[in-house]
Parts: C-alpha cells; sequence; structure tokens
C-alpha cells in the first residue's frame, strides 16, 4: 500500500512520529506533503529523521516561507504542483 499524507495542520506531536514509525514498522509505502500551518511540525527532529524514510517528503514553498522566512527547510521545498503529483501516484491520501 502507498500512503501520501497531507499534513496542514499543527500540534501533531502526540500522533505524527508514532503513526509514521508504525508505517515504517509495517514496510508501509509513504509520503508526505507539508502545507499551511503544517510545517510547524517540522521542527521536531524525532520526525525529520523519521521522513528519511519516506519515499518522498515536501514542504510547500510558500507556507515554509510565512513562519521560517530566514530559515532552510530540513526537507525539499515545493509547490501545489509538487503535491498534484503526489496524488497522481498514490492508492490513499490522508489528509491530516
Amino acid at each position: 500500500m502507498n500512503l501520501l499524507l497531507i499534513i496542514s495542520h499543527k500540534n501533531y506531536e502526540a500522533f505524527l512520529c508514532p503513526f509514521i514509525s508504525q508505517l515504517v514498522k509495517r514496510g508501509i509505502q509513504f509520503q508526505c506533503f507539508f502545507t499551511g500551518e503544517g510545517v510547524l511540525n517540522l521542527e521536531q527532529s524525532e520526525l525529520i529523521d523519521l521522513l528519511k524514510k519516506s519515499s518522498s517528503s515536501v514542504v510547500c514553498h510558500q507556507s515554509w516561507q510565512k513562519f521560517f522566512n530566514e530559515t532552510s527547510s530540513p526537507i525539499n521545498e515545493g509547490s501545489q504542483t509538487n503535491l498534484s503529483e503526489m496524488i497522481a501516484d498514490q492508492v490513499k491520501v490522508v489528509s491530516l
């Protein structure tokens, strides 16, 4: 199964890392796209380490710049066009 996680809300510390850990443990392929306030979750070093096991992780460039103007993103920056490409390739989409 392939999953695309679209993360657009903040404060998922108690959910996101354990959820992604289970995906990795079960060998489920996943991709992540961070947009809106969801980029704030990327302040967690544990999450960044887990995202290295994804087949692709992208943060919306405009959202990143809104919250972290002077800082480089820890994952690839992209756009909503990247999200459209990711959706086209996925079997299941989970919006968080």
